[in-house]
């Protein structure tokens, strides 16, 4: 039995044409809960079964399918979306910290598994930098190959690298992972092994940059 369905899509389709209809999701919440919950709390389940480091996984929160009232107006009640993330608490609001989200909904670019920043500061590029060693590179390299090539956002102008080796990973300011799922992947046999070796990997760049930046 795959691990997700045709179902959850069409919930998020659903959701995506009814999400202004106020008391809708209370109505079909029955189908929110088999269709959409239970499978990501599954996997959730799997993760901790499957890790060595299981309170890590334990972490992990999946996001609620109403939207704030105050949003309501310009959004819509019910989310066409579901995430399951790691998101680490801020010690104040100019921090930057690394994240993990699970994603899947309604639009085809909802479909993905994301881990880094999404936003980082000089200090953090700078503490990246100097980690860049043979191990880490081969870490990297690694992670490349379940989860697509490093991404992030780039400076304007090229920046100085010590060596040729380094030259690329020095134009980042910004620095993730962020692998985008077909729905018929989704709807694969294969789809729970792979997303659980896609988490292995995920969690790995998380810890080596959280370790890195001194989160």
């Amino acid at each position: 039995m795959n691990l997700f369905s045709k179902a959850i899509f069409d919930f998020y389709e659903l959701a995506q044409s009814r999400k202004f209809e106020k008391g809708w999701l209370d109505k079909n919440i029955e189908m929110y809960q088999q269709d959409v919950k239970k499978p990501f709390l599954q996997l959730k389940e799997l993760l901790i079964i499957g890790q060595k480091d299981s309170s890590f996984f334990e972490s992990l929160k999946l996001s609620r399918p109403k939207r704030p009232a105050s949003r309501f107006l310009d959004k819509g009640e019910v989310k066409n979306f579901t995430t399951l993330s790691i998101h680490p608490p801020k010690n104040n609001r100019y921090d930057h910290v690394p994240e993990i989200h699970f994603q899947l909904g309604f639009e085809k670019e909802d479909n993905y598994l994301f881990a880094g920043f999404r936003t980082s500061s000089k200090k953090e590029i700078n503490l990246f930098r100097e980690a860049l060693d043979n191990d880490l590179i081969k870490k990297i390299k690694m992670i490349e190959n379940r989860l697509g090539p490093l991404q992030g956002d780039k400076y304007k102008r090229q920046q100085n690298a010590p060596s040729k080796k380094l030259e690329n990973f020095y134009q980042y300011k910004t620095f993730y992972f962020k692998k985008i799922y077909k729905r018929a992947e989704i709807y694969s046999s294969s789809f729970e092994e792979n997303i659980l070796r896609d988490f292995e990997s995920a969690s790995l760049w998380f810890k080596l940059i959280k370790n890195i930046t001194h989160l």
